[in-house]
């Protein structure tokens, strides 16, 4: 591999047209990655039910609530400490 030289003294290697494919050609696809592919489709296209709103909506919850929890808890007593006032 030739080496080039760029202004600054520092050798880096001539610009080359790489390929992303660790192989050049055409991919070759197994039936057993078809299979993999087939079986992780259906399982995405399972998780689409009717509680999986309700589940999406229960872990941006926890997100939420979580790394606040200390805050949280202030916020749950000071709502029933009103709510206990008022009633």
């Amino acid at each position: 591999m030739s080496m080039a030289m760029p202004t600054g003294g520092a050798a880096r290697p001539a610009h080359r047209g790489w390929a992303t494919a660790a192989v050049s050609g055409a991919a070759e696809t197994l039936p057993s990655d078809l299979d993999a592919l087939g079986s992780h489709a259906q399982d995405c296209r399972g998780g689409s039910g009717p509680l999986f709103e309700a589940r999406c909506v229960a872990e941006s919850m926890v997100g939420l609530i979580a790394p606040r929890i200390v805050t949280t808890a202030i916020a749950v007593v000071l709502v029933l400490g009103v709510i206990s006032l008022l009633t």
